[in-house]
């Protein structure tokens, strides 16, 4: 789904991959039940989804619009994800591939930018800017230190896990009875990868499979990059998904297929 690139040097990237972590809870009260804006987000999550995470759905501010989605350590909530709803996403998408496809100037689309992107968020959007907190402390941003789903994949199951880039697809896995997490982006960062063998004892990699105009395939490269950094210390397969799928887009017995011819990579 995302990465903020310029906080990945953060915690996760200390000497020391044990640091004490201080957890900051996030309070979500602001925010109502997901369960009574259903008919808008039925599309992405069920009834049982939004009762399972805790789903809550934003009416204002900020976040207006958005499907907020806890994210926890410990079982306490130190973070969300929103995601929007309103359609203004989907329209940017199909605006941007238009003006690349008319050969619109860079004023244009900053234009069109401005009025109908509406990006993914990690709360919140700042680091306090201070060398201990840079160090030791969780402020929601520092997602070198989260991945979703992480505290439910370790209580149901030690013997696997399959690490995935988007909450969507962690959920829906999940859901359907696979051990998924969300690693929020393509990046197993140091922390995590320290949580990830502390706890499991098979890895799967699934990221997206999605192959660009220039027949780059980024979900899979850094999936290879993942499989390369653990497959000593751990068993490690990968999960190749169909061309131009992400894992919630699969069919649940496509993704068990799938799974089952996963590639042992050591």
């Amino acid at each position: 789904d995302f990465l903020l690139d310029e906080i990945n040097s953060l915690q996760n990237e200390t000497d020391n991959e044990n640091d004490e972590i201080k957890i900051i809870n996030v309070d979500l009260t602001g925010f109502e039940s997901a369960t009574k804006y259903y008919n808008i987000v039925k599309k992405r999550v069920s009834e049982q989804m939004i009762k399972f995470w805790n789903l809550k759905y934003a009416t204002s501010g900020y976040y207006k619009d958005r499907l907020i989605i806890p994210i926890t350590i410990d079982d306490k909530t130190v973070s969300f994800c929103a995601r929007d709803f309103s359609g203004k996403s989907k329209k940017w998408e199909r605006l941007l591939k238009r003006a690349k496809k008319d050969k619109l100037t860079v004023i244009e689309i900053d234009e069109l930018r401005q009025k109908y992107e509406c990006k993914k968020i990690l709360y919140p959007p700042v680091m306090i800017d201070s060398e201990e907190s840079k160090k030791n402390i969780i402020y929601g941003s520092s997602i070198g230190a989260l991945m979703f789903n992480i505290d439910q994949a370790i209580k149901w199951t030690n013997e696997y896990v399959i690490l995935v880039e988007g909450v969507f697809d962690a959920m829906y896995l999940f859901s359907h009875g696979f051990n998924a997490v969300a690693i929020l982006g393509t990046n197993l960062t140091k922390f995590n990868r320290h949580k990830i063998l502390s706890n499991f004892n098979k890895v799967y990699i699934c990221l997206d499979n999605d192959l660009k105009d220039d027949k780059s395939n980024p979900g899979q490269v850094a999936a290879a990059k993942i499989a390369n950094d653990i497959k000593s210390k751990i068993e490690t397969f990968i999960i190749t998904i169909p061309v131009g799928k992400d894992p919630d887009e699969c069919a649940v017995s496509e993704f068990e297929n799938c799974f089952d011819n996963a590639i042992y990579a050591g």
